[in-house]
């Protein structure tokens, strides 16, 4: 997990990498106001905010001669995007399967 955005709460950015219903089973005493559907809802934005960032870190190579293998990841991540929209858009946030 990358944790150095998370300042002091959890970092959305990481909770795709976990099972959002056992996370949410762990804290939900502690934080009872929460659903496992606002975790499932994090964890999609977390990708999102990967992806930003990803495309953040492949723009500083934008400025070399070379432009083949940032570019060809720009493909990716534009793709990868269109999958990340159409997840949130058909998500259902309810489930705790």
């Amino acid at each position: 997990m990358d944790w150095e955005t998370a300042r002091r709460r959890v970092s959305a950015v990481d909770l795709d990498e976990v099972d959002v219903v056992l996370y949410w089973s762990g804290v939900r005493d502690a934080w009872p106001h929460v659903e496992v559907r606002d975790f499932r809802q994090s964890a999609h934005y977390g990708k999102l905010f990967r992806l930003l960032i990803a495309t953040s870190w492949v723009n500083l190579g934008l400025g070399y001669e070379w432009l083949n293998e940032p570019l060809e990841r720009l493909r990716v991540y534009k793709a990868r995007l269109a999958d990340i929209i159409r997840e949130c858009e058909s998500a259902d946030w309810d489930n705790t399967d």
